[in-house]
């Protein structure tokens, strides 16, 4: 990345940095403050892993961990009522690349049967 903060390289006193990251990375941390000369936290590390899928008929996020799962870990997929998903769990690779295994996942509606 071109900057560690959306913000800039400099911050004014009593100010927030918001920490950027790489694709399929996230910061450990939302915000860090600018106070007297010093960031508070002092610094913030980017941790790879997966971003929730956007799937159809899915909620938002579509893991049950939420809207990021870091590498090695796995997703548990959601639908909304009346559907099912093609896979009940999404591994987040560990070779720090944002793709889970399988990939995607679908959520089918359900069948009723009689009335």
């Amino acid at each position: 990345l071109s900057r560690p903060c959306e913000e800039g390289y400099q911050l004014d006193h009593n100010s927030t940095c918001t920490p950027q990251c790489q694709t399929s990375y996230t910061p450990s941390v939302t915000s860090l403050r600018c106070w007297h000369g010093s960031l508070s936290p002092a610094t913030f590390e980017c941790i790879p892993g997966c971003f929730a899928p956007t799937i159809p008929f899915a909620p938002r996020p579509s893991c049950e961990e939420g809207s990021f799962v870091p590498q090695g870990q796995k997703c548990t997929t959601r639908c909304m009522p009346g559907y099912s998903q093609s896979f009940k769990f999404l591994q987040c690779s560990r070779h720090g690349d944002g793709v889970f295994a399988p990939e995607v996942y679908l959520c089918g509606r359900n069948c009723e049967v009689g009335s």
